[in-house]
């Protein structure tokens, strides 16, 4: 009789390992989520990823990002986005002045720490100051290989390219986590 065999890898962060540590604060409109992004990129920079980390990393922030932002802030359903991306007007509904009258926020941590087995894991949380949203519920609506759905991809592409995504109870702050390789003129700050 063949069983399946589950192995499970834990590795403790604590913070006598910190290498670096930052933290932005943003409105939750149209134009903070960009300066946000560009902020980004330079966090990454000086926490010494290198260029291919950064450029996955940020990927999967600005991902990570939106999500807050469209079910955070706007209280967008898996189904009005749906409907907004189909009847193009998506781009348009995210530009637009209600949108940009909201006074929520959104809170981004970054932080590299070094692991008990001498490896360096990224860790980026993303907090808004919305009422957050019952992700299994959520995740009940995501269909992967329907091509025809919209929502969930992104959470989806996220949890390939990091080591882990993971969402508070109230489910609004996302975090995740990935295992990086410093440049090696890094400089600890």
């Amino acid at each position: 009789v063949d069983d399946d065999l589950t192995l499970i890898y834990i590795s403790k962060l604590s913070d006598s390992g910190k290498l670096h540590c930052d933290r932005i604060s943003i409105m939750a409109n149209m134009t903070d989520i960009i300066k946000a992004s560009n902020e980004m990129e330079r966090m990454l920079n000086d926490a010494g990823l290198n260029e291919k980390e950064s450029s996955e990393t940020l990927l999967v922030f600005t991902e990570l990002l939106m999500n807050a932002y469209e079910h955070g802030t706007l209280k967008l359903t898996p189904e009005e986005k749906q409907r907004l991306i189909e009847d193009d007007a998506y781009d348009e509904f995210l530009l637009s002045s209600r949108c940009e009258e909201r006074k929520n926020s959104i809170i981004v941590d970054l932080c590299v720490f070094k692991t008990k087995d001498n490896k360096e894991m990224l860790k980026i949380s993303i907090e808004d100051s919305g009422s957050g949203f019952e992700f299994s519920e959520v995740f009940k609506t995501i269909y992967v290989g329907n091509t025809a759905k919209y929502s969930g991809r992104g959470v989806w592409m996220a949890s390939d390219m990091t080591d882990g995504v993971f969402f508070n109870e109230t489910g609004n702050k996302t975090t995740f986590f990935k295992t990086v390789k410093l440049k090696d003129t890094f400089i600890l700050r």
